[in-house]
């Protein structure tokens, strides 16, 4: 959209906030096109940015090639430099494909060292439509995109023991946290691993608000804002049902399982039905308890440390 359009944004925000609330921004970027002037602009707001890297460069540039088939990663890495330069605060949003899945220490090795990325965000990969087709063939076709649930599991379990091992209180990793404040008796800060979901509503250019960026349809808009207030359409009954649904909706195996408490299900989105007929399951469920057998018994024994002291 470009900076003059983001400097309108910041003017609206001033000109519409006569109880001088304090307003944080967030901005997530792929960094290709970051520089200097961009750079003043979102320290002089105190803008968070969220930059997307993936690893090394036989990881980042297998998938993010500019248009002209080109790599992209020297691009980010000059970015990451400017956000550090400019002390601009950042988080590293890494996608974890079929691709980058084998590749953990690779990965970890490369955002904490050479990007010193302090808060690291892994996002699996799930292609609904792609794990759906290849479920319904005789002969499982390979994965394009989508990583799967026991790679996920092996690449999580990695991550953790680098983390636990060297990192403790240096770099933030949400998913790791979140398992943590849930055993010091705390909610999970993120909707995907919260009993309710539905606190990240998404509003599109024509006003249209919808109950989560995931379910921009039809059958969950909420409303318009030029019609009907945010406030409003946020604490509507759609809205509470929606965020409901999540635990509501749980299997069986879920609903026995003994991780439930730090998952719950995880996204709806990504819960999938192996026949059709079965109750949805999480794509990555296996992958997810595997993760959490090995780590909850080491968070474990660091909250009990926690408590003694």
């Amino acid at each position: 959209m470009g900076l003059a359009y983001f400097e309108q944004i910041i003017a609206l925000q001033k000109r519409y906030n006569p109880l001088n609330k304090v307003i944080h921004n967030d901005l997530q970027t792929n960094g290709v096109l970051l520089n200097e002037a961009w750079c003043q602009f979102l320290k002089r707001h105190d803008f968070f940015v969220g930059l997307s890297i993936d690893g090394p460069s036989f990881i980042h540039d297998h998938y993010r090639q500019s248009r002209n088939g080109r790599p992209t990663l020297d691009k980010v890495k000059t970015a990451a430099d400017l956000l550090k330069q400019f002390e601009i605060p950042f988080a590293t949003l890494t996608c974890v494909t079929k691709h980058s899945a084998r590749y953990a220490d690779e990965v970890y090795s490369f955002l904490r060292d050479d990007i010193q990325s302090l808060q690291m965000q892994f996002i699996p990969i799930i292609d609904r439509e792609e794990i759906t087709q290849n479920r319904q063939c005789i002969i499982p076709l390979p994965h394009r995109y989508s990583v799967t649930s026991e790679a996920w599991g092996t690449f999580l379990t990695t991550i953790f023991d680098r983390w636990y091992q060297w990192d403790i209180g240096r770099v933030y990793i949400p998913l790791f946290e979140d398992c943590m404040a849930v055993l010091l008796g705390h909610l999970s800060s993120s909707c995907v691993t919260s009993k309710e979901c539905g606190r990240a509503l998404a509003i599109m250019p024509n006003g249209a608000l919808y109950s989560c960026d995931h379910y921009v349809d039809s059958s969950h808009e909420l409303g318009n804002i030029h019609t009907t207030s945010l406030a409003k359409m946020a604490r509507c009954e759609r809205q509470s049902n929606f965020a409901k649904a999540k635990s509501k909706t749980l299997s069986p195996t879920c609903q026995q399982c003994q991780y439930l408490r730090f998952c719950y299900g995880g996204c709806p989105k990504d819960r999938l039905s192996i026949d059709g007929h079965q109750p949805a399951q999480h794509h990555l469920c296996s992958g997810n308890a595997a993760f959490y057998s090995h780590a909850i018994p080491k968070l474990q024994q660091l909250a009990t440390k926690l408590y003694s002291q």
